[in-house]
């Protein structure tokens, strides 16, 4: 409440006061951090960090979210240096979580460093194979790759994707075919985008389906065909819950705003 009022001294005392009964709380932790942010205590919340380093009883499976926050926070700072040596001395300590070598993954793609980025992937599905999320960004950085580092760096396309539904559970299949629609969406290959769009739509869970004709409408819109579009919009119109009609007539609104018809 004190933070929707826009009481943020008031809002780091209660923080503070509730980091003192668990100072390793993700919550409290990570909130805490970012007031501090928006009131430009940087100090402070590197003093927080330092803390959690420093202290030896704790357990790395309690605080890896909160030292991660730490190198994302530097890294928001502009603090390459300090970013990365806190990401590499995490990934030491927690392997086993897939969650830190994406999002280190993801940092180096932001700064442009793609080989980095690339790694940090590579190395995370090592030690994380069924991690969903990752074979998403290693997908992610093959279509931003140059020609040269693609080739270097990346199996052919068709082997990552063979990699992909070895890996990732059956029941998440539906999740790789939407991710590789779009992927082939973006790399011009027409026929590939529409056969896994074809296969999302038929294994997804039936109360999410509506969500995948928009997808599809999106796709069907990027190539141009407008009239398979709008029937992917109505079918996504009849599938959706009547909470979440609002969501597909505004899309609606959208495509009769894109073919003109204002």
């Amino acid at each position: 409440m004190e933070e929707e009022c826009g009481n943020q001294e008031i809002c780091l005392d209660i923080l503070q006061k509730g980091l003192k009964f668990n100072k390793f709380n993700e919550n409290l932790f990570v909130k805490a951090i970012k007031t501090e942010e928006r009131l430009g205590n940087i100090e402070g919340v590197r003093l927080m960090i330092k803390a959690i380093q420093a202290d030896k009883a704790a357990n790395i499976d309690k605080v890896w979210r909160l030292l991660l926050e730490g190198a994302l926070f530097e890294g928001r700072c502009g603090n390459h240096k300090e970013a990365r040596e806190q990401f590499g001395s995490l990934l030491k300590r927690a392997s086993s979580y897939g969650p830190v070598f994406l999002e280190a993954s993801k940092y180096e793609e932001r700064e442009n460093d793609i080989d980095r980025a690339i790694y940090f992937c590579e190395e995370g599905l090592e030690y994380n194979v069924k991690y969903n999320p990752l074979w998403f960004q290693y997908l992610r950085l093959y279509e931003k790759a140059d020609d040269q580092t693609r080739t270097q760096r990346f199996d052919k396309l068709n082997f990552i994707v063979s990699d992909m539904f070895q890996h990732v559970g059956k029941e998440f299949h539906w999740k790789v075919h939407v991710e590789l629609a779009q992927t082939f969406d973006r790399l011009g290959n027409d026929a590939k985008t529409q056969e896994h769009l074809r296969c999302a739509i038929m294994d997804c869970p039936e109360s999410i389906k509506w969500k995948i004709w928009l997808v599809a409408s999106r796709v069907m819109q990027s190539q141009g065909a407008m009239d398979e579009a709008r029937l992917c919009i109505e079918r996504a119109c009849l599938e959706v819950p009547s909470k979440q009609v609002s969501y597909c007539l505004l899309e609606y609104a959208k495509y009769f705003e894109t073919v003109g018809e204002i």
